[in-house]
């Protein structure tokens, strides 16, 4: 894949985990059962997310007590924290299934314990979401604005030349 379309398949995943998550967020608006299907699915999307990053996370990881640059070092950090509460949230949230784990047959025990963790995990993860989405901040409107916006106003060009050749005939 080349570079421009490595990034362009980035950063539309990297959107769809995005919205996923922040409507994951919202339970009593989408209901129990969207909340935990849609999990079930975005936790699926984290992993081709972390293959999609796995050069830089093997590159990073082992350098990081070496000398690397301070921005890497700390946005490993904060992805390293994400990671994290994310892994916690997932486990927490199968924890406190009510539709995902019957639907397979499997069934655990209510705990108030496991609840707390995944509202605290839950917490945890929007927080780094924050600060990931901050380090990247020029990243996402550099190739939003590249691969979103111009292909966009594009369309808007194209269709004014239309109108204006068809209008002169």
């Amino acid at each position: 894949m080349s570079g421009q379309n490595r990034t362009r398949t980035n950063l539309f995943i990297d959107i769809g985990i995005f919205l996923a998550f922040l409507l994951i967020m919202m339970p009593r608006l989408t209901g129990i059962s969207i909340h935990e299907w849609l999990a079930l699915a975005f936790a699926g999307t984290i992993v081709v997310h972390l293959l999609f990053h796995w050069e830089w996370i093997v590159g990073v990881a082992p350098q990081f007590f070496a000398r690397l640059i301070h921005e890497s070092r700390l946005n490993f950090v904060i992805d390293l924290f994400f990671f994290l509460a994310l892994v916690m949230l997932i486990v927490s949230g199968f924890a406190i299934s009510k539709v995902v784990l019957p639907a397979l047959g499997l069934s655990l025990p209510f705990s108030v314990i496991w609840k707390q963790v995944h509202k605290t995990a839950a917490d945890a993860a929007l927080i780094a979401l924050g600060l990931h989405c901050g380090m990247h901040v020029k990243w996402i409107a550099q190739n939003g604005k590249r691969h979103i916006v111009a292909p966009i106003a594009a369309l808007f060009k194209k269709s004014a030349i239309a109108s204006e050749s068809a209008g002169g005939k």
